[in-house]
């Protein structure tokens, strides 16, 4: 549960939000999605009330990545355009570099399928398709939540850094518990019994 918390978010900006497990950080999403409803206090989104947003439109502008994400039984280029016809196979291959899939998914690799839930594949590979699905995503908000727990320091600082250039006009939220993932955001929230303390970069 969040108790006076406060926090002002912009667009252009990364932010982490850090703090222990049950903490209440994935809260912040599901209000923000309108998935729960607050109880007290109130959330603005250019200055108007989340509840007077609809509720389609609303999601429709924000992209969510999953520690865990979706993976379909098909190829991984079908698993990363999800039925886009309208994305180019040089638009899917960018996307997939810049969520440093290299190792899997180059040339003709990419076609291949990758079996229910992508048991053919790895955590950390799935978590890259949900990054590629996020490079290709028109959304102005995004949300993700320990987008790179699977994956090694190396890769983790170079999708961050493919973030901070491709995303630069976004909003951008990040649950993480990786020092390395704060340490390309902008601005760490730290939440500790319901409360957030900002912590600004020097």
């Amino acid at each position: 549960m969040l108790q006076d918390a406060s926090a002002v978010f912009e667009r252009g900006h990364i932010y982490a939000v850090m703090g222990e497990s049950g903490a209440g950080k994935s809260t912040i999403f599901n209000l923000l999605l309108k998935l729960w409803h607050t109880s007290q206090g109130e959330i603005l989104i250019d200055d108007l009330s989340i509840d007077d947003w609809n509720t389609d439109t609303l999601r429709k502008s924000i992209c969510c990545v999953a520690q865990e994400d979706f993976i379909l039984n098909m190829s991984i280029r079908d698993n990363i355009v999800l039925d886009d016809a309208s994305i180019s196979d040089e638009e899917v291959n960018q996307a997939a570099q810049l969520a440093c899939m290299q190792d899997f998914a180059i040339d003709e690799q990419i076609n291949n399928t990758i079996g229910e839930s992508g048991c053919t594949i790895s955590g950390g590979q799935r978590q890259r398709i949900a990054l590629a699905r996020m490079f290709l995503s028109k959304a102005s908000v995004i949300l993700m939540d320990e987008p790179t727990a699977a994956l090694d320091r190396k890769k983790t600082l170079c999708i961050m850094e493919n973030i901070r250039k491709e995303c630069s006009d976004k909003l951008v939220i990040i649950i993480s518990h990786s020092d390395d993932v704060a340490s390309y955001c902008d601005e760490t929230y730290f939440l500790k019994h319901g409360k957030l303390q900002k912590s600004e970069k020097e």
